[in-house]
């Protein structure tokens, strides 16, 4: 009787270690919604400069793409284990997305800015078409304007991406 005591005690020790060990890292874990905030935020601050040609033939607009695109490779793999665990469906979007960020650092890596801007556009697309449909993510580049855009080029991209998505 008293062994079954200490093993129904050592059951419930146990268990509450495992909850309590589960709560601690649910806790500390950042969270996908903080990792895609920080993803758009990385987006709407390149989204002026992306769309500028005469400003990503400058040094400055390179190592600005250069930085972004290596933040954001980091955050995509700090979001993969929230995918994995999703539909094919998300997981094939993520997937492509990070694909095209690797592409995007090779091209950079041959200095080919011009690649790496138009793959970076591309897959600007994908990420808006998902989240300009969802009305609480909507506001996801809401300071790019057509009047922070300096070329006609710039801001016809910009409106083509509006009217796709």
């Amino acid at each position: 009787m008293k062994q079954a005591k200490w093993v129904v005690v050592a059951s419930f020790v146990f268990l509450g270690l495992i909850a309590t060990t589960s709560i601690i890292e649910k806790s500390s874990a950042v969270s996908v919604n903080e990792i895609m905030l920080e993803i758009g935020q990385t987006m709407e601050e390149l989204f002026p400069t992306l769309f500028d040609e005469k400003t990503m033939e400058q040094p400055a607009g390179q190592k600005n793409l250069h930085d972004a695109v290596k933040k954001l490779d980091a955050l995509f793999n700090e979001a993969r284990p929230h995918f994995d665990i999703k539909s094919p469906t998300y997981r094939i979007s993520f997937d492509v997305i990070h694909a095209q960020l690797t592409g995007a650092m090779v091209a950079m890596k041959y200095d080919n800015y011009r690649h790496a801007t138009n793959i970076v556009k591309e897959f600007v697309s994908i990420c808006s078409s998902c989240h300009m449909q969802d009305s609480k993510l909507r506001t996801l580049f809401g300071d790019v304007s057509l009047a922070t855009l300096v070329e006609s080029s710039s801001a016809a991209i910009y409106n083509l991406l509006n009217l796709i998505t």
